[in-house]
């Protein structure tokens, strides 16, 4: 896994889903260890789009690591062997051998990607296959992507498979993380910004708008090409502070450089 592909337990995003949440809370708890309750959720009739939605491709079943005292399993009830029995009930995940040895893993094989266009809405609730244009995106760090979209004639939805937040904002054309501090840029209305029912961010955009904000090409057929930024603002106050505390540490280093110079000349 990476920084852009990150392994996440199953007992932290768990808690964090509106639908599991919603869908098992008439469960008594004291009846059920954790490990039959996580396996009842990925049964439920949605996990399947709440996983796709995610962009969660693989789930793995770790081994029981005696040597480091890191046995995941004897915390919540049950052997690994329930785990991988309950996982060969669920259709939607395909076991599969990757070279990994005793590591047991699983892939759902209709995952989304990290960002991709429907034509509709972005629900759990029903199979939105991503069909509707090309989009093409770059990583630059956890807090910035690069976007662009070409042969646009219609509104879209964009969706992003982060948790939502506000500040994840849309920047179209040309972006520096500085023109943020100074209010040169403005991001897309908050509007258009809104939680999906898979807690992440989604943004309706219609090419007719948002190319009058910003230059968008327009091919012949009167489409338009679209380049934007996804952007969390809250990191440029994180660089600003970074590099007012190196313009310190500098000038505080190029000060007592100057006095130890000084003393040495006496």
């Amino acid at each position: 896994y990476t920084t852009n592909h990150p392994e996440i337990s199953m007992t932290s995003i768990l808690p964090g889903y509106d639908y599991w949440n919603n869908s098992l809370k008439a469960i008594p708890v004291n009846m059920y260890s954790f490990a039959e309750i996580m396996a009842m959720a990925l049964k439920l009739e949605n996990s399947n789009n709440l996983l796709d939605i995610s962009s969660v491709k693989y789930v793995f079943i770790p081994i029981r690591d005696l040597v480091n005292d890191q046995d995941f399993f004897v915390f919540f009830g049950k052997s690994r062997q329930y785990y991988i029995d309950q996982l060969n009930k669920i259709s939607y995940l395909k076991k599969i051998d990757i070279g990994t040895k005793e590591i047991v893993v699983y892939e759902n094989k209709d995952f989304r990607p990290h960002i991709y266009a429907t034509a509709e809405k972005e629900t759990i609730y029903k199979d939105l296959r991503p069909t509707i244009y090309d989009v093409k995106y770059k990583f630059v760090n956890p807090t910035e992507y690069k976007v662009s979209l070409k042969n646009v004639k219609t509104p879209f939805y964009l969706n992003f498979s982060e948790s939502y937040h506000p500040q994840w904002n849309v920047y179209l054309g040309d972006f520096k993380w500085y023109s943020v501090l100074l209010n040169k840029q403005k991001a897309i209305s908050n509007k258009n910004h809104f939680k999906n029912d898979a807690g992440l961010n989604s943004y309706v955009l219609d090419p007719k708008s948002i190319c009058k904000q910003s230059a968008c090409v327009q091919n012949k057929d009167g489409s338009h090409n679209i380049n934007m930024t996804l952007y969390f603002a809250p990191q440029s106050y994180m660089y600003f502070g970074g590099i007012i505390s190196l313009t310190t540490l500098f000038g505080v280093l190029s000060y007592l450089g100057y006095i130890g110079f000084s003393k040495l000349k006496k």
